[in-house]
């Protein structure tokens, strides 16, 4: 993909791009992207066979008001319009001349070749945004900004290109060049200065002879292939009945690839003709032309309703076991009673039509009558909608919990559980887990961005939270054991979750981003092997289980994790276990449970976490290695470096302070310690008044320099102030060692209170 960039760059608008899968229209989706973002998506568009099989776009809204013949392409079901595109066919200007025109005006843009371009015959097509979409008298504010763009490029466009709802096809065909796109970044067609007059489409005749044999001999094969097609006429005969008609056309004699120019009328003929739709089955009839060869053949022609029944019959297995559904720009067959981890297994057509040819009508594949049906199961994409019944033409992830509730089950020696070990008997923090889990089975979409952290040794019964759990989420429960399987690349197995368990997940500093963003983020992307990443709602609760002792990678000014010191208090208390099992799996615990937990008031802020002991300590392990020679340098007043001393409450050097992270670092064989200036801009997360200043003759003499040359110092506050400024960023309090000098300064301090 070209692209254009300037030292001054526009702040490119989120536009409004609408795909359709095919000329009919009948199903559509839309996407927010970039004019970047839309440039390289048509660039990344994989080949298709032939460009009847191309998806169509446009830089707009559409409704649901479809036509007679059930297509949403259409002027009345037009609702905004986020950018102009024009379609250029002349076979005369070539696009890099549309590039310069708008590249001079400083227009943002993409532009890429039509499927029929070539160098000599150049064939493109031109998009530009609008800063403020249309949205009121569409027709004529579209025309207008049409008429501005055609004028900025001399009047070239097509007549097409002014109608309200007309969009184009995009992407490559197999054995054609692949599209030249181009991106421009600048300012929107609605931000021009100056735009010129506008320029409306001529009507009429041209001013070149050629240009009129051009368009006649257009027009005369959009009206021989219409005519075909509605005869039944296949379109490789079609095809070759034009090559024949026309070869004589004196349009095309004048061309240096006399067959080359009939192949692009055929190109546009293809692009301008939409199928009747109320004859399905009888068009399907129509293609199986083949003399009967067996009684099968036989009974189909004298019992045309017969056959149709065993369409319908073979399209209804079909939709039975399948259903076409866009991912990512590409049309895939959908298993959507198949689920591979959390997502539906995804096969291209090519694969599943294999599987199906057993079953093939003459000569027609299954899958192909399917995907040509108005009967076929369609989705129009992927969803995660915890609680929502009908989602309409959107798959939904969400199958329901995984047991019915029951208010006569029994789940109080859980509840103890939670309140007693898991939450080692505060009250406080019990209440937040109970609060948590209920807000996962009530607000599913209320996503807190917290995770519960449970920390213990081994049999101390964080084990039994999951296996209590898991039956209640049921689908929408995951357990994993390795950070890796939860913060890799191919990760369907987490759409669809709304509680997820992690058991023993180490977490290191090259994934802590990632694992966070999943705590917080409400979209995830979710990638598997050989199919395009989708975006879908990301509802997942996160409980962590481990017996180490950095069991959370919370920094200093983390909210997102509640960690809990479970208590060992069981640990080998074979009855109190045993009183659980029995509870879960004979008393329908895991049914009364979810019955607690739907009628559980909420009534706490769950993002605003409880502070605990063991959180505190978290945060202290997490330290970076500046935050942690502070935390060893506030373990006493007075520190000696080298020659020099560290006093609190005292003047001190820059230079001394770094000698003393210096040395901090050696001992500690931190490799890259940071220099001077920067350990002072991150000291001063821990040190807000840290200051540099030019030195004074008394701090000369504090300092032991008998140069009077100024010098840069740093005014340190007293031990007590120092430490009380660390537990206000870490947002906890902490155990200090005894130190007269600090309760000195800590009871002055009171005192003046």
């Amino acid at each position: 993909m070209k692209s254009y960039r300037t030292s001054d760059q526009s702040n490119s608008p989120q536009v409004t791009v609408t795909l359709f899968r095919d000329q009919t229209a009948r199903s559509l989706k839309s996407q927010q992207m970039t004019m970047e973002e839309l440039a390289a998506f048509i660039k990344a568009t994989k080949p298709v066979a032939a460009k009847n099989d191309c998806g169509w776009l446009k830089l707009a809204a559409f409704g649901d008001k479809r036509s007679e013949k059930g297509s949403l392409r259409r002027n009345a079901n037009v609702t905004a319009v986020y950018g102009v595109m024009g379609d250029y066919d002349g076979e005369e200007m070539p696009m890099q001349a549309a590039v310069d025109k708008l590249h001079a005006l400083g227009l943002e843009a993409v532009l890429y070749t039509s499927a029929s371009h070539t160098a000599d015959a150049p064939r493109w097509r031109v998009i530009v945004p609008l800063r403020e979409p249309l949205t009121d008298n569409l027709n004529d504010q579209h025309r207008h900004w049409t008429e501005v763009l055609n004028a900025i490029l001399g009047g070239v466009l097509k007549s097409e290109s002014f109608t309200l709802s007309q969009s184009y096809f995009y992407g490559p065909v197999e054995g054609r060049p692949d599209p030249e796109v181009v991106w421009l970044p600048g300012v929107c067609l609605d931000e021009l200065a100056d735009p010129p007059e506008p320029m409306a489409a001529s009507k009429g005749k041209s001013t070149s002879k050629e240009n009129d044999r051009s368009a006649q001999l257009y027009a005369d094969v959009r009206k021989y292939w219409r005519t075909g097609k509605q005869a039944g006429t296949p379109d490789e005969d079609l095809e070759t009945e034009i090559y024949r008609e026309f070869a004589d056309n004196p349009h095309v004699k004048e061309q240096k690839e006399p067959r080359r120019a009939i192949e692009r009328c055929i190109d546009d003929a293809k692009e301008a003709y939409v199928p009747p739709e109320d004859e399905f089955e009888d068009s399907i009839l129509d293609t199986e032309k083949s003399e009967p060869t067996d009684a099968e053949d036989s009974q189909r022609k004298d019992n045309r309703s017969d056959f149709k029944a065993r369409i319908a019959a073979l399209i209804d297995e079909i939709n039975s076991q399948h259903a076409l559904i866009w991912v990512g720009g590409r049309l895939l067959v959908m298993w959507p009673e198949r689920f591979e981890g959390g997502m539906p297994r995804l096969s291209a057509l090519a694969d599943v039509k294999v599987e199906w040819r057993p079953k093939q009508l003459g000569e027609s594949n299954p899958i192909n009558l399917w995907v040509k049906s108005k009967k076929r199961r369609t989705y129009d994409s992927i969803v995660f909608r915890p609680g929502t019944g009908d989602t309409g033409r959107d798959f939904n992830l969400f199958r329901g919990w995984g047991v019915q509730p029951d208010p006569t089950g029994d789940c109080s020696l859980f509840l103890d559980h939670l309140r007693v070990v898991i939450c080692n008997g505060d009250d406080r923090l019990y209440e937040y887990v109970i609060q948590w889990l209920a807000n996962s089975i009530q607000r599913p979409e209320d996503k807190p961005g917290t995770a519960i952290t449970m920390q213990s040794d081994q049999g101390a019964g964080k084990g039994m939270v999951a296996t209590y759990l898991s039956p209640i989420y049921g689908d929408s429960f995951g357990q994993l054991s390795s950070s890796d399987m939860l913060l890799g690349r191919f990760n369907k197995w987490l759409a669809g979750k709304i509680l997820v368990f992690a058991d023993e997940a180490k977490w290191t500093g090259r994934n802590n981003d990632r694992l966070k963003a999943l705590i917080t983020e409400q979209r995830i992307m979710v990638e598997q092997k050989f199919v395009d990443p989708i975006s879908i709602d990301n509802y997942v609760r996160f409980i962590f289980a481990t017996n180490h002792a950095l069991s959370t990678p919370a920094e200093v000014t983390d909210r997102r994790f509640v960690v809990l010191k479970t208590s060992n208090s069981q640990i080998g208390n074979t009855q109190y276990w045993n009183a659980l099992v029995s509870e879960r799996e004979e008393r329908r615990g895991p049914a009364a449970l979810l019955h607690y937990l739907q009628n559980v008031k909420l009534n706490l802020n769950l993002r605003t976490t409880p502070k605990t002991e063991s959180l505190a300590e978290q945060k202290l392990m997490n330290l970076d290695d500046v935050g942690s020679f502070w935390r060893e340098m506030l373990m006493a007043k007075e520190h000696h470096c080298d020659s020099a001393v560290f006093k609190f409450g005292s003047v001190v050097q820059p230079s001394v302070l770094h000698a003393c992270y210096l040395a901090y670092a050696k001992r500690n064989q931190i490799r890259q310690p940071v220099s001077l200036d920067s350990l002072a801009i991150r000291l001063r997360e821990y040190l807000p008044k840290l200051a540099r200043r030019k030195s004074r003759a008394d701090d000369r003499y504090e300092i032991g320099v008998t140069d009077k040359k100024q010098l840069s110092v740093y005014d340190l506050p007293t031990l007590a102030e120092c430490r009380r400024d660390f537990e206000k960023r870490m947002g906890h309090a902490y155990e200090w060692p005894d130190n007269a000098d600090d309760a000195d300064d800590t009871d002055d301090e009171a005192g003046e209170g």
